[in-house]
């Protein structure tokens, strides 16, 4: 695992940002080739819309969709900025000398957990995972959201259920290893500088999200 990562931390940056994305860009777009049907959209809306109503719907997403594109480059990048600053911050408070760009790097170089999670998603939703309506592919392998019916769960309830997933703990996993490499420090204090300001910004960013759900929906 060691090797591994010193391997992966040695990729230039620029490099490692236009594979990662490049990979999203194709695994997003067979889910939506694949799973995101005109009957998928009328399954959902049907009982609470009329067909002309779903229809609109239908076309407006269609039209649009390239802007989802267009959001994925951007949103990987803010979000590697956001654990950076995080995860720099808490080992400056920690007195720990630890630069920002080393970070980004870390950051960077472990949101390939992110993608393997999409792979496996588009891999449940190809093997056993029936996809009726959109509900279904707000599907996250691995999350406690999977114990609960979507449908029926508080809107503002479901993104931490689909945050608490296996994948932010491999992701705590693979940085902890990657930051005690990269600073030559212990794996113990490895993770007390990466993963408990990593969970905290996760916490923080939740937080986030669920007020702005409960303001809009």
């Amino acid at each position: 695992m060691n090797e591994f990562n010193i391997e992966i931390l040695t990729i230039k940056k620029r490099n490692y940002f236009c594979g990662i994305t490049i990979f999203i860009y194709a695994i997003t777009f067979f889910i939506e080739y694949f799973f995101y049907t005109d009957s998928v959209y009328y399954s959902t809306y049907t009982e609470q819309l009329s067909l002309e109503k779903v229809q609109e719907i239908l076309d407006s997403e269609k039209k649009y969709r390239w802007l989802g594109y267009l959001i994925i480059p951007i949103s990987l990048i803010l979000k590697v900025l956001y654990n950076s600053f995080w995860v720099t911050i808490g080992s400056l408070l920690n007195n720990e000398r630890s630069s920002f760009k080393h970070n980004y790097n870390i950051c960077l170089k472990a949101e390939y957990v992110f993608v393997l999670r999409l792979l496996v998603k588009f891999c449940c939703l190809v093997i056993y995972k029936p996809v009726n309506t959109l509900y279904d592919l707000a599907f996250v392998p691995g999350a406690l959201s999977n114990l609960f019916p979507i449908s029926s769960t508080p809107q503002w309830y479901q993104y931490p259920l689909q945050t608490i997933n296996i994948w932010e703990l491999l992701y705590c996993f693979v940085g902890t290893s990657m930051y005690a490499i990269q600073h030559n420090v212990s794996k113990s204090k490895a993770a007390a500088m990466f993963c408990i300001p990593y969970l905290i910004g996760l916490a923080i960013w939740v937080l986030i999200v669920v007020f702005f759900t409960l303001q809009f929906s």
